[in-house]
C-alpha cells in the first residue's frame, strides 16, 4: 500500500511533537521549590501522569493542593483546584522560571509573580511533607507523631509532643534556656525529614534528632552553639504516650499558646525585612557585644567573630541569608518566639543540615516586640472576621461586631 508523502511528513512532525512533549515532561518531573515574595517558600511537584501538588514551606496553610499538567508554549502550566497557576519553564538543568497566580488561592496581592525555582534532590524530598496518597512516604512520617516521654541521666523524665502541622514542643531544654523567652514557659520548634531521621529545631537554638535504632526510637538532644558535627549530644530512648499522659500544664500551655507555636510570614514586603533585619543583632543567649552580627545599608555585612570579617546579606522570607568572604553562610530564620543564626561551612548546602545554632536577638529589643505583636494580630481569629460583611458573622452580638470593627 502507498503512503502519501505529505501524510508521512505529516505523521513525522506529530511523532516529534509528541517526542518533544514526552521529553520535557521527564526533564520536569519532580519536585521543585520556589520563593514568593508574600508566602515564602513553595514546593510543588510535577508527576508522570500529567498531575501537579503543591504545598507552602511555612504558614498555618499546611494543605497538599492538586493540580493538573499541560504543555504550552514556553513549558508547563500547573493549575490547581483552588484557581492557583504556576507557568514554569526550564532555564537550564534544575533552574527554571517560575510565573505564579497565588491570587485567589491564597490571601495574597493579585497578579504575577515571578521567581526562579530550583530542582529539589531526590534525596531531600523526605524532609517535606508529602502526598498522603503517597502510603510508603506516608508510612514514614507517621511514626514519629505524638507525645513521647524520655529520661534524663539524673531521672527526671522530659516530654515530646510532635504534630503533623510540623511544630513540635518539649518539656526541657537541653540549652540551659528555659526560661528565657517571653510569654512561653517552654521550649517549641518545627520538624523537617532527613532520611530516615527526624530533625527538630529548638528556640532555644538547639536541635533533637530523632531516629529508630533496632527496636528502639532513640533521640539525640544538641545544644544551642554546638559544632554538631563534633558533638555527642545527649541520646535516650523514648517511649511513645498518649497525650493524656502528658503533664496536664505543660500540655495545656503549649496547645493552648498557638501564637508562639505556629509559624506565618510576618515581614510581607522586602522593605520591611530590609529595614527589620537592618542593624545589629547579637548571637547567644548571653547577646555578648564579642558575638555580633551588623547587616548595614546596601547589602553589607561585618561581624567580630570568625576573626573579624565583612560579607553581603540578603533578605529572605522573615529571614536573612549572609555571605561572608571566608567561605561561611549564615541564615537568620525565626523558630516560634526567638530568631536564631544557623552556620553553614564553605561548601555545604543551606538546603541540609547547618553546621551550628544558636540563638541571635535584635541589639534593640523593640523590634522583636514589634515582630511578636505583629505575629499575634495576624493569628488573631478576629481580624477574619473584621473582613466579612456584618450579616455573616453569625453568633456575633451587636457589641462584639462593634468591637471588632475598631
Amino acid at each position: 500500500m502507498l503512503i502519501c508523502p505529505k501524510f508521512r511528513r505529516f505523521s513525522l512532525i506529530l511523532s516529534v511533537i509528541a517526542t518533544s512533549v514526552v521529553a520535557l515532561y521527564a526533564e520536569m518531573e519532580g519536585m521543585w521549590r520556589f520563593e514568593h515574595p508574600e508566602l515564602g517558600g513553595v514546593f510543588f511537584r510535577i508527576k508522570s501522569d500529567n498531575s501537579a501538588t503543591y504545598f507552602l514551606e511555612k504558614g498555618i496553610d499546611t494543605t497538599i493542593h492538586e493540580g493538573s499538567v499541560q504543555q504550552i508554549a514556553t513549558g508547563l502550566e500547573l493549575t490547581f483546584e483552588n484557581d492557583v497557576k504556576f507557568s514554569v519553564g526550564e532555564i537550564e538543568p534544575g533552574i527554571a522560571d517560575v510565573r505564579a497566580i497565588m491570587a485567589p488561592g491564597h490571601k495574597v496581592e493579585p497578579g504575577e509573580a515571578v521567581s526562579l525555582a530550583k530542582r529539589v534532590e531526590r534525596q531531600a524530598v523526605g524532609a517535606l511533607t508529602v502526598d498522603p496518597k503517597a502510603a510508603e512516604e506516608d508510612e514514614e512520617r507517621s511514626g514519629y507523631f505524638g507525645a513521647w516521654e524520655g529520661e534524663l541521666i539524673t531521672g527526671e523524665k522530659f516530654y515530646l509532643q510532635i504534630n503533623e502541622d510540623r511544630t513540635a514542643g518539649t518539656s526541657h531544654s537541653f540549652s540551659g534556656m528555659k526560661d528565657e523567652f517571653e510569654g512561653f514557659t517552654d521550649v517549641v520548634g518545627f520538624w523537617k525529614k532527613d532520611g530516615e531521621k527526624l530533625q527538630i529545631y529548638w528556640n532555644d537554638g538547639g536541635m533533637t534528632n530523632i531516629e529508630t535504632n533496632g527496636r528502639r526510637i532513640e533521640q539525640t538532644a544538641y545544644r544551642a552553639g554546638d559544632i554538631l558535627e563534633e558533638a555527642k549530644g545527649y541520646t535516650s530512648r523514648i517511649l511513645p504516650i498518649g497525650k493524656d499522659d502528658l503533664p496536664e500544664a505543660w500540655a495545656t500551655e503549649f496547645r493552648t499558646d498557638y501564637v508562639t507555636r505556629m509559624p506565618i510570614i510576618v515581614l510581607r514586603q522586602t522593605s520591611v525585612v530590609k529595614k527589620f533585619f537592618r542593624g545589629t543583632w547579637l548571637v547567644g543567649a548571653a547577646a555578648s557585644e564579642d558575638s555580633r552580627i551588623e547587616l548595614k545599608r546596601f547589602g553589607r555585612a561585618w561581624t567580630n567573630r570568625y576573626g573579624r570579617v565583612s560579607g553581603t546579606w540578603y533578605p529572605g522570607s522573615d529571614g536573612a541569608s549572609i555571605y561572608w568572604e571566608n567561605g561561611v553562610k549564615e541564615t537568620f530564620s525565626v523558630v516560634g518566639n526567638q530568631f536564631v543564626v544557623n552556620s553553614f561551612n564553605p561548601n555545604q548546602p543551606l538546603s541540609g543540615r547547618p553546621a551550628r545554632i544558636d540563638v541571635v536577638n535584635p541589639e534593640d529589643p523593640d523590634k522583636m516586640g514589634y515582630y511578636l505583636n505583629r505575629k499575634r494580630e495576624l493569628l488573631d481569629p478576629r481580624r477574619f472576621f473584621r473582613n466579612l460583611p456584618t450579616e455573616a458573622r453569625s453568633g456575633q452580638t451587636a457589641e462584639e461586631a462593634a468591637s471588632d470593627s475598631e
